[in-house]
């Protein structure tokens, strides 16, 4: 006798019952794997960078302001950013001595590092201020 179109399968119920409705089987296990990497940053990871690529952006910028107009260093500068790294071939590519290059990446560490402790100093004074509120019980 085949059953009735309105009640369920026989077989269905007795899975239901046997434990199989119970306790949901997942056919992938990458979902629960706990070995499996996500490939996306945890939030924390990627506002880090967020800021740290915002805040080099930015040192960039004032970099570029305070060196123009100093010998090659924009030159210099360009040509580390499209990966150009041995004195030689930024000489020749910009069309200066190999001397003229090692000058302006001494001038860019010289002005980089006082921009990145003008930077530094500004972004404690910043904090300091959303200590101070916090302490007070306002909030930024």
């Amino acid at each position: 006798m085949a059953p009735s179109q309105d009640l369920p399968d026989p077989v269905f119920i007795e899975r239901l019952r046997s434990g199989a409705g119970r306790f949901e089987k997942i056919d992938s296990n990458v979902a629960h794997d706990g070995k499996t990497v996500d490939p996306a940053p945890p939030p924390d990871e990627a506002f880090a960078e967020h800021e740290s690529l915002h805040w080099m952006r930015r040192m960039a910028v004032e970099l570029r302001k305070s060196v123009a107009g100093t010998g090659y260093c924009i030159q210099v500068l360009d040509c580390v950013h499209e990966g150009l790294e041995d004195a030689a071939e930024v000489a020749e590519k910009i069309g200066c001595r190999v001397e003229d290059v090692h000058q302006a990446h001494r001038t860019l560490k010289l002005h980089g590092r006082r921009i990145r402790i003008e930077f530094e100093k500004a972004e404690a004074r910043r904090m300091a201020a959303v200590r101070a509120k916090a302490d007070v019980g306002e909030t930024p």
